[in-house]
């Protein structure tokens, strides 16, 4: 698992926040690549937050996450720390 998803989940552990983990394993195709996508969804005052990272994702290949917000606007490369950041704002 991606080091900053990690965090992520750490972070929210920590304000008890409650997560589900919606990952999935697509498996490897050739050339070997990782086709895992890792995805933890919470919710946190009154919004709805779904973390991404993995294959195909913004940042995913560098191991950064992307950030949907009420399945709506969706932010790219950002870390942990990006993200409990925009959740403190009230999702801005």
């Amino acid at each position: 698992m991606p080091e900053e998803m990690i965090k992520l989940r750490n972070a929210l552990d920590a304000r008890g926040i409650q997560w589900r983990d919606l990952s999935s394993d697509y498996g490897r195709s050739f050339p070997f690549e990782d086709m895992t996508i890792y995805k933890t969804h919470f919710g946190f005052r009154c919004r709805e937050y779904s973390v991404v990272c993995g294959f195909g994702t913004f940042g995913g290949d560098k191991g950064l996450l992307q950030l949907t917000i009420d399945n709506n606007e969706t932010v790219g490369s950002l870390t942990a720390e990006n993200i409990l950041t925009i959740m403190d704002k009230g999702g801005e």
